[in-house]
């Protein structure tokens, strides 16, 4: 294996010239997309379609079908002395039948009477998120000085490049991803399309612990993941803005600002919740385990597993569609698990097979002679 050197000069890119930023890997760029089907599929069905119209008509409807249904429940049953039961009877059926209905009416008549509209909505949503991603790939350096992040200093560089080669030299990598720091509070590691972000207080891990975060965050680099979330945020951008509206405003205006809006935006939370998050969950859980076998195969699986038990999760929700995004990864016990268990079955293919015991035969000494 050719050795892979790392100079701190090498890490150390300023903004003001991309000339060292890597390109995009075309390659890196189909696989992601081929990694995440369903979620992108999901993801457009769900904001490119009246999905959200029909859940506010179903909560509309639902509410005058509960009033008549009280209504009538009660006075069926005042006859036999049981009008609240029979309101409640009836407020409930109401209910659940007006729900049924003004979904249906909005969103199953969108569907019989205007499929062809419903495809070329569907088309029209991939096509710009497909472009949103290209353009957001594109430009991520001068997105990653606007977030704040920056180039190691030298005395940072100076920790990172020794690591940076050797999990590059065991990972088979060439051309890594450009690496750069967070000064938020947040103390984790990120992997962009083209940049993986460390925060300063990662610096303050151990080297193998260290260098285990960054083969995982490599790795997702690698195989296109990031590419891949990518594409299904733009494909279900709408969700996405939502979910990052209620978590700004609940940081800014306190719960209750962020209970009005969610009181606005709740079809947008419920289909992410229960429409996105399992479908994403289905796909993604898989890939987080990928990237903890990836840096275990490097040699840092002791390293990972030390690492998760110092911070639980190091990669930190900043925005709200980064919560349900990070919803969908296991939890980090399992992870635990998963890494001792593979070191466990490592270390018993490593380890000699037993020695078989060897019985001694006592044989007579041809030249004593035997007694009679």
């Amino acid at each position: 294996m050719t050795e892979i050197t790392v100079e701190p000069s090498d890490i150390q890119t300023p903004y003001a010239s991309s000339s060292r930023v890597i390109p995009i890997d075309w390659t890196i760029f189909q696989a992601g997309l081929r990694r995440y089907p369903r979620s992108i599929l999901v993801a457009l069905i769900a904001a490119w379609t009246l999905l959200a119209t029909a859940l506010w008509a179903a909560l509309l409807v639902g509410i005058l079908g509960g009033i008549v249904g009280a209504a009538g429940g009660a006075n069926a049953s005042s006859t036999y002395g049981a009008t609240q039961a029979g309101g409640m009877i009836g407020f409930l059926g109401g209910a659940v039948a007006g729900a049924g209905i003004g979904f249906i009416w909005v969103y199953g008549q969108s569907i019989t009477t205007a499929g062809p509209r419903i495809l070329l909505s569907l088309l029209t949503g991939a096509i710009f998120a497909a472009l949103i991603t290209i353009i957001i790939v594109w430009i991520e350096h001068w997105l990653m000085y606007f977030r704040g992040y920056r180039p190691p200093s030298k005395r940072e560089a100076l920790v990172l490049a020794p690591i940076l080669a050797t999990v590059a030299e065991r990972m088979g990598i060439t051309k890594m991803p450009t690496v750069l720091i967070s000064e938020q509070g947040a103390v984790g590691a990120w992997a962009h399309t083209r940049h993986v972000v460390l925060s300063k207080r990662m610096l303050d891990l151990s080297p193998d612990e260290l260098g285990g975060v960054l083969a995982h965050e490599f790795n997702h680099w690698r195989s296109g993941d990031t590419i891949g979330i990518l594409m299904v945020t733009m494909c279900a951008w709408p969700l996405a803005l939502a979910a990052n509206m209620i978590l700004f405003i609940r940081r800014s205006a306190g719960k209750f600002g962020g209970f009005l809006t969610f009181c606005m935006l709740w079809p947008f939370s419920l289909i992410s919740r229960f429409m996105i998050q399992p479908v994403l969950a289905f796909e993604s859980r898989k890939y987080e385990y990928e990237a903890d076998s990836a840096a275990l195969e490097a040699g840092f699986g002791r390293g990972l597993i030390a690492a998760l038990e110092g911070m639980r999760i190091f990669e930190p929700a900043r925005t709200g569609w980064d919560t349900v995004v990070n919803a969908t990864h296991p939890p980090s016990e399992y992870r635990i698990e998963a890494l001792e268990d593979d070191l466990a079955n490592l270390a018993a293919v490593a380890a000699p097979p037993p020695e078989k015991p060897t019985r001694s035969r006592k044989r007579a000494d041809p030249a004593t002679p035997t007694a009679t």
